[in-house]
């Protein structure tokens, strides 16, 4: 799934910030859970990397529930060269601030 996921965001040039599953269980209880990057992903590695910890906190441990549904997304889009402008991280070295006359010393 996370590949599928990678390959649209590719084809589409865009990234997103927040990674979610849902897992619907038998008895049609649904959970989801999500995981907010500080830096946009589009990547399979980096989505993978989330999903394991995501599913374990969505999946009961005691549960033996059959699992009907599983589905991953992310959201929080923007463009990917544009991830580094919204991390919540100033440049210092960026020339629109340095022309702009807000850096105070």
């Amino acid at each position: 799934m996370a590949s599928q996921v990678s390959a649209r965001l590719i084809t589409v040039g865009l990234a997103g910030r927040t990674i979610s599953i849902k897992v619907r269980f038998s008895d049609f209880e649904t959970i989801t859970r999500a995981y907010t990057h500080a830096q946009a992903v589009w990547r399979k590695e980096d989505l993978i990397a989330c999903l394991p910890d995501l599913l374990d906190k969505a999946l009961p441990v005691e549960s033996q529930a059959s699992v009907r549904l599983l589905g991953v997304s992310v959201s929080g889009m923007l463009r990917p060269e544009d991830s580094d402008k919204h991390t919540g991280q100033m440049d210092l070295l960026e020339d629109t601030l340095m022309e702009s006359g807000d850096v105070r010393r």
